[in-house]
């Protein structure tokens, strides 16, 4: 079944339509949710949050996107709309970032280490980027998506994903100088 059919169904209430969608898209938008925001805690609700208004507004799927890219554009406005939350919760108070104790599960101990230094390395690299430079970075560089089809999910232009993607890209380059020779 094609996922419109599959939007247009659960539009019609029908639960096992959705089911297959949760089945599809869940682990995509947990793991860009979860990279764009540097929180397990956060992606976990971000993802509830896409899929409860994926259920309640399924009838209101804009077939100028695909499935993916309109599930793609919640995630990511969800995401954005949390960031900037945070940053003002931040600025107004002494708040410890949440990147400090959020950190990817280790496939084996040996791991362990090596993961949670580039996590950290991310996560400091990326903590000073605007919340659209991070997500145009995510989508971009770690989900391996094309500026044309990052510019449909966002909303903007191809330029401005380009700008934001350049910058994003030199400010994390930046950070990892500090950890040795980047090429």
């Amino acid at each position: 079944m094609s996922d419109a059919y599959l939007v247009r169904a659960a539009a019609a209430g029908m639960r096992d339509a959705f089911d297959e969608l949760t089945v599809r898209y869940v682990p995509l938008v947990s793991r860009c949710a979860y990279r764009i925001l540097c929180d397990r805690t956060g992606s976990v609700e971000v993802t509830e949050k896409v899929f409860l208004r994926l259920w309640l507004n399924a009838s209101e799927y804009d077939e100028s996107l695909s499935v993916c890219q309109w599930i793609c554009r919640m995630a990511c406005g969800f995401c954005v709309g949390r960031l900037r939350r945070l940053r003002l919760l931040e600025a107004f108070s002494v708040r410890t970032p949440v990147y400090e104790v959020s950190v990817p599960q280790a496939s084996d101990s040996g791991d362990g280490y090596v993961i949670k230094e580039s996590w950290d390395i991310f996560c400091r690299a990326s903590r000073n980027l605007t919340p659209m430079q991070r997500v145009v970075f995510v989508l971009t560089e770690l989900e391996g998506m094309q500026e044309e089809e990052v510019s449909v999910i966002l909303g903007i232009s191809c330029a401005r994903v380009r700008k934001n993607k350049s910058v994003a890209e030199a400010e994390i380059r930046s950070e990892l100088e500090l950890y040795g020779e980047v090429r």
